[in-house]
């Protein structure tokens, strides 16, 4: 059996924290996660996945988009190629055709706030590249 050495992303969850607990407080949310204290990637994983869900929901305001809805248009941050693949987001084959792996509740409805967003809470999709 051969044996492969492989690149993690890195990440910083206490800087990710930061960041959702100031957003938490600049919407007047209550900073609520699943894992308070996580003692895993996976939890740390998990929490990510709230905090941009929230972070989305907020931006979107309120409004949820729907996976079925073809004529909605869903945005979402596409991260340059690491050695992990592309982020949120692949191609699926080398021709014309990309896929997108994002849920639906993740993706912006307006396309301007999505670089912003995506840069502003780096910290947070590096933990969800991981």
């Amino acid at each position: 059996m051969k044996q492969t050495e492989t690149k993690r992303v890195t990440f910083d969850y206490p800087a990710a924290l930061k960041l959702y607990t100031d957003f938490c407080t600049e919407n007047n949310m209550e900073v609520k996660l699943p894992y308070p204290e996580p003692a895993t990637e996976d939890e740390m994983n998990t929490n990510a996945f709230v905090m941009v869900k929230n972070i989305k929901l907020a931006g979107n305001k309120g409004e949820v988009p729907n996976p079925l809805d073809t004529n909605l248009s869903k945005y979402y941050p596409w991260f340059v190629p690491s050695d992990s693949g592309s982020g949120l987001s692949y191609d699926d084959f080398g021709y014309w055709c990309t896929y997108s792996d994002v849920p639906a509740r993740l993706c912006s409805l307006d396309s301007d706030n999505v670089e912003p967003d995506a840069e502003k809470y780096q910290p947070i999709y590096d933990i969800l590249q991981s």
